[in-house]
């Protein structure tokens, strides 16, 4: 998906409650390209097979791994494709560490945890790579 769509669905995403209802909506965003709005329902679809109590670490694997959202960036050897794959790898690990079992939504708590780490500049823990 171009940056440009991303940055034209993000700015209209604030007239909606919710993501998912933005998703939902994204057909109606005039600004996005076709391949915009196709990336977008590629992403609306598999976010719908997700469950609610599903926890992040499983959520990426699925969306990245088994839909094939990074398909594109698991092939080549140069080194910004190999700083790609560890990027990948990283946020995976994390999100595996982060998984919480709950009543909760643990995607929430996921997403709120990230948000704490940006706040108070303490975001070790999502650029170090485990020995």
């Amino acid at each position: 998906m171009p940056l440009a769509d991303v940055q034209e669905f993000l700015a209209a995403a604030d007239e909606w409650k919710t993501p998912l209802a933005a998703l939902k909506g994204a057909d109606a965003v005039p600004d996005i390209s076709s391949d915009g709005k196709n990336a977008l329902s590629r992403l609306r679809s598999a976010l719908d097979a997700i469950g609610f109590k599903t926890g992040p670490g499983q959520m990426l694997f699925d969306l990245l791994f088994e839909r094939g959202l990074v398909r594109d960036y698991l092939a080549g050897v140069t080194p910004a494709d190999q700083r790609r794959r560890l990027a990948i790898h990283q946020l995976l690990q994390f999100a595996a560490k982060n998984d919480t079992l709950g009543r909760s939504d643990p995607n929430r708590q996921f997403l709120d945890w990230i948000r704490r780490l940006v706040l108070f500049g303490d975001d070790r823990s999502l650029r170090a790579a485990d020995s």
